[in-house]
């Protein structure tokens, strides 16, 4: 959008003179991604845009945003692929599919911040979930297909993960009856549970540095 002249006019300081007004632009994957729909007006945002404002739209969203936000921390376009196929668990409501990435503010807040902490060879599979969370976790070389838990608790707790291999069944998403009340409303939203398969959980709080391995 342009500043008018009006605008600039009004945005003048007390001596007269005129200063720039700036704005920054940020793709909506990034920026903005709502969470306000009911799955029937959410399948017919669909059928207009390709997308919607559901809660499965909105939790795929920030997957993917992690995703991409560690491939670019990581300077490596294939650390974790994004799936052909979206993923479909209510019918009319597919969304785009990968590993399941979260990443705490405690582990870092910054592409900088999380760059700093990925060294070595990291190949996440796309029908992965990790979780990170804790300043002290440094990931230098990791192999995962399947679910990867991740903490450091105490203040100068470190994980050091160095070339580990993870692989067990992992989390997947399972799809209910949406009208079925007996379920929580938080889960009918969205149209599907986590089922939790098979899972490794690293976790210190020892106010050391722990090496982990293969």
């Amino acid at each position: 959008q342009q500043i008018s002249a009006q605008q600039k006019e009004e945005k003048k300081s007390n001596d007269g003179a005129t200063f720039d007004v700036g704005m920054t632009c940020f793709p909506p994957w990034l920026a903005m991604k709502p969470v306000k729909s009911n799955i029937a007006d959410s399948i017919k945002q669909v059928q207009k845009m390709g997308t919607s404002f559901s809660a499965a739209h909105g939790e795929s969203a920030v997957y993917f945003m992690n995703r991409t936000l560690l491939r670019a921390a990581a300077k490596n376009e294939n650390l974790t692929l994004e799936s052909k196929d979206k993923l479909e668990l209510v019918k009319g409501l597919p969304v785009d599919y990968g590993a399941r990435i979260v990443l705490y503010p405690s582990f870092g807040a910054t592409i900088r911040d999380i760059g700093e902490k990925l060294k070595g060879d990291i190949s996440i599979t796309e029908n992965s979930t990790l979780i990170l969370d804790g300043d002290g976790i440094e990931i230098d070389g990791l192999k995962l297909d399947g679910t990867l838990i991740i903490r450091s608790k105490g203040k100068n707790t470190k994980i050091i993960i160095k070339n580990l291999s993870v692989k067990n069944e992992g989390y997947e998403f399972k799809a209910i009856d949406v009208n079925d009340t007996s379920i929580e409303e938080k889960y009918r939203i969205r149209g599907y549970v986590l089922n939790k398969k098979g899972e490794r959980i690293i976790e210190f709080d020892n106010e050391k540095a722990n090496t982990v391995s293969e």
